[in-house]
């Protein structure tokens, strides 16, 4: 099948980097021409000689045009035959600006934006990376490097919430975990002093729960994008926390399995609302989400069978 992509590959971010898995995979089985879309000035003007390569390759006809792009500008057309869409979805207002009568897939890689979209017309698929990594590519994260670690990796911005939320589940859960583990941030654009205000909440933290004279087992660790940065906190981690709520979050579960490492899941909100009974009033530290994220560790190590979740069909097995 000859097929046209349009996505933000050329990005240097988290977009670029989910948009160049997805070339991989439909490359793997399918004939592919490739055009960018930019959707932040975090541009990449030296794409891996592939990219270029697919880029200036052209084909007479297609059969089947792939459109890795914000709702906004989705294209309906029917000028080839068919017409697959993976949404980059900003919030569920992106919901009114839907017209599905010209698309013939929305492709998802979880469940949840599904709702958005009509269900007739909606798949969830796996996505896939390849890639190869010196496994003793690890950052320096001192103290804690022999420490079993749980680990997130995401954007400070995007996850600041996200980020002490996680911070006062696990001091939270100090007496019933196993004291040899710790809690790493890997943190794509933070800067010192943010970094230097979240250390000052760890300590006040840890002094509420009581913990007034205790190692500090929670570290933050700035990074910078690339391929190479994002393998490398996989590889420095051990438990993989999927709490990150960016669309693109997926192409940290996917590299966290492809590289064995364990994978809290993500939170679902449905499902947590079995944690919302206890009044957050009686403990002033802790919110809903608190709750919520130390409820998802404290049964995680409590399973004897950790068992990934089935996957869905690959991209590349969907056209």
């Amino acid at each position: 099948m000859n097929i046209l992509y349009v996505g933000p590959y050329r990005q240097n971010n988290y977009y670029g980097l989910y948009s160049q898995a997805i070339i991989q995979s439909l490359g793997s089985k399918h004939n592919l021409t490739i055009r960018p879309i930019f959707y932040s000035s975090e541009d990449n003007n030296n794409p891996p000689p592939t990219l270029a390569q697919l880029e200036s390759t052209r084909y007479q006809n297609y059969d089947c045009l792939v459109q890795h792009v914000e709702v906004k500008d989705i294209l309906y057309t029917n000028i080839v035959n068919k017409n697959m869409v993976i949404p980059i979805i900003n919030n569920s207002d992106d919901q009114e600006l839907l017209d599905s009568k010209l698309v013939d897939k929305y492709l998802l890689d979880s469940d949840q934006y599904k709702h958005i979209f009509p269900e007739s017309k909606t798949e969830l698929f796996e996505l896939e990376f390849d890639f190869s990594i010196n496994r003793k590519e690890i950052f320096d994260i001192g103290p804690l490097l022999p420490m079993k670690k749980l680990y997130f990796v995401g954007k400070y911005q995007e996850n600041i919430d996200t980020i002490l939320s996680t911070i006062r589940a696990f001091v939270s859960l100090q007496k019933d975990i196993d004291p040899n583990i710790a809690l790493v941030f890997f943190v794509l654009n933070i800067n010192q002093n943010q970094i230097s205000t979240i250390k000052e909440y760890i300590k006040k933290i840890y002094s509420k729960f009581g913990y007034k004279y205790t190692i500090d087992k929670i570290a933050i660790v700035p990074i910078s994008m690339s391929i190479k940065n994002i393998l490398s906190c996989h590889n420095s981690g051990d438990i993989y926390l999927n709490l990150n709520t960016s669309p693109c979050s997926s192409i940290d579960r996917v590299i966290a399995r492809n590289l064995d490492k364990e994978v809290i899941p993500s939170i679902n909100n449905n499902y947590d609302n079995l944690y919302y009974e206890d009044n957050p009033t009686t403990n002033w530290c802790l919110s809903y989400t608190d709750k919520s994220i130390a409820n998802h560790m404290i049964n995680y190590f409590k399973q004897t069978d950790k068992k990934q979740p089935i996957k869905n069909r690959k991209i590349n097995n969907i056209l």
